[in-house]
C-alpha cells in the first residue's frame, strides 16, 4: 500500500535522515515511515513528532534495509492528542483490508478501533 491511499493523506514528508528531523515539528501526530516509491513501511502516532523520529533515526530497525525496502521517508499529519489513537488505527485498518496483516516493521495493533 502506498502513502497516497491513506485517507486522510498525511500533510507533511520529510527525508527520512539525520540532517532533516529538524524540520519535523514538536506537536501530536500520526506518521509513517515510507520507502522512497511510497510504500508503507510503518504506521505509528505520537504526542511529539520531532522526538519521535529522531527516535525512529536511532533505532537499526527502523533504518535498515526490510525486505519491502528501506524507510526513506517520514511522512506526518499533525492532530490533536486525543485523536491519535482514531487516526493511526484507521490507517492501520486500511493497510490490513488491502494486505490482510499489518505493516513490515509495525508489531501490534493499535488498541482503538474507531474510525477517523
Amino acid at each position: 500500500m502506498r502513502i497516497n491511499q491513506l485517507n486522510p493523506q498525511p500533510t507533511e514528508c520529510v527525508s527520512f535522515e539525520r540532517t532533516m528531523f529538524w524540520k519535523v515539528p514538536q506537536v501530536a501526530g500520526c506518521y509513517i515511515l515510507a520507502t522512497s516509491s511510497g510504500d508503507i513501511l510503518y504506521i505509528g502516532q505520537t504526542k511529539d513528532l520531532y522526538k519521535r523520529i529522531r527516535d525512529h533515526l536511532n533505532d537499526p530497525q527502523k533504518t535498515d534495509p526490510t525486505p519491502e525496502g528501506t524507510a526513506s521517508h517520514f511522512c506526518y499529519f499533525e492532530c490533536p492528542e486525543e485523536k491519535l489513537q482514531e487516526l493511526e488505527s484507521s490507517w492501520v485498518d486500511l493497510f490490513k483490508a488491502i494486505h490482510g496483516k499489518l505493516p513490515i516493521l509495525n508489531t501490534i495493533n493499535p488498541p482503538y478501533n474507531q474510525h477517523w
